[in-house]
């Protein structure tokens, strides 16, 4: 598990989508409430790129097997996911600054093999799910 950096960005495409200009790129959870889905095409995946480019906390996770990227842990502090704190339906029960994990994805052909655990398991056993950890 490796944090998603700019020198990783290719393998995140692969994972997210490739050279695809829709999906979510795991910025559901990251955008203000009302502005997720209304953007042009390519924009989500332009915000994650720079994220994962200038941000000073990466974004998520990439799992590798035999130096393939086989998955992805977008996650963060809850403080960079306004519709997450904004969230009626999963309340903040506390003010503490805790770190929540947005998407899983695996590639297909790598799913039943453990590699969505990997990133949960190594985000937590690292650290990277800490204020300043990433």
């Amino acid at each position: 598990m490796l944090p998603a950096t700019a020198e990783r960005w290719p393998d995140v495409g692969t994972l997210l989508g490739g050279n695809s200009e829709s999906g979510c790129w795991c910025q559901p959870w990251r955008g203000a409430d009302g502005a997720f889905g209304r953007g042009e095409p390519g924009r989500n995946r332009m915000l994650l790129q720079s994220q994962v480019e200038q941000g000073s906390v990466a974004p998520g996770v990439v799992a590798y097997l035999d130096g393939e990227p086989v998955g992805w842990c977008g996650l963060g502090p809850r403080a960079a996911m306004p519709r997450l704190a904004n969230s009626r339906s999963i309340p903040r029960i506390d003010d503490l600054p805790v770190w929540s994990i947005g998407c899983f994805v695996v590639r297909t052909g790598y799913r039943r093999r453990g590699v969505a655990r990997a990133p949960l398991d190594g985000a937590y056993a690292t650290r990277w799910c800490g204020p300043g950890q990433m």
